[in-house]
């Protein structure tokens, strides 16, 4: 019987994904692998509060994370379940790219509905995308979150309305990104998110098939466990459990 085996395996998954693995257990499974050998988990006391960073027995980048009892995973787990991702070198998605279009300005435009600036408010508008009266938490704004209509009026309603005017290209809203700084996204014509998305489909393709291509580095069990690991598999991602 595998080491694993002797423990809940309720709690216990392994998932080899596209860039790299996901494994949900306990601390005990977790260090049966050899991720954080004696070292304190997230929560515990000496350990980190959210994120412990280690390197896996195979010398890869790890991170630990308690798993919250909501959170949604293949197998309900309950509590003192942690995460631990391993990511592949190689193998992560492309970074969103920003670029300076304004002083004190940048935008981004990988989002697939709308262009994303980001500045201060003084920056902002300067550049022509607002102005100061139109600012969150302004006289007759509201607090967190504004919406401008392509001809420069508010939606009329309570904030969950659904306004059909609030998604005709040329919309913006306004959202603080910081203590100093507010993002506004300007809503772009259902021709250029056509344009994006099909974009992005095929940009995931492309890695997807890259990344299949790749060797992949055998799973920890496989090094630890004396028993025969059982494979199963759901679209792209593969579950791997112990039996006796």
């Amino acid at each position: 019987m595998s080491a694993i085996n002797v423990l809940d395996q309720s709690k216990f998954e392994y998932c080899e994904l596209i860039w790299g693995d996901c494994i949900y257990g306990t601390k005990p499974q977790l260090q049966e692998l050899g991720i954080a050998v004696g070292l304190a988990f997230p929560g515990e006391p000496d350990g980190p509060k959210r994120t412990l960073r280690v390197l896996d027995p195979r010398g890869f980048p790890t991170t630990v994370k308690s798993v919250p009892v909501f959170e949604s995973v293949p197998v309900w787990k309950g509590e003192g379940v942690y995460c631990a991702r391993i990511i592949f070198p190689g193998r992560e998605r492309k970074q969103e790219q920003w670029t300076d279009c304004a002083p004190g300005v940048r935008m981004c435009s990988d989002s697939s509905w709308c262009d994303e600036y980001v500045g201060t408010a003084v920056a902002l508008a300067a550049a022509g995308l607002v102005r100061l009266d139109q600012l969150p938490g302004q006289p007759g704004m509201r607090k967190f979150r504004v919406t401008i209509l392509p001809d420069g009026s508010l939606p009329i309603g309570a904030p969950t309305a659904n306004c059909a005017e609030a998604r005709k290209p040329g919309t913006k809203t306004i959202e603080r990104a910081s203590k100093t700084t507010y993002a506004v996204f300007v809503r772009v014509s259902e021709e250029v998110t056509l344009t994006r998305d099909e974009k992005e489909r095929c940009a995931a393709t492309e890695y997807e098939e890259r990344m299949e291509a790749l060797p992949r580095p055998a799973p920890l069990t496989a090094k630890i466990a004396p028993a025969a690991p059982k494979y199963r598999t759901e679209g792209n991602v593969l579950y791997l459990t112990f039996g006796h």
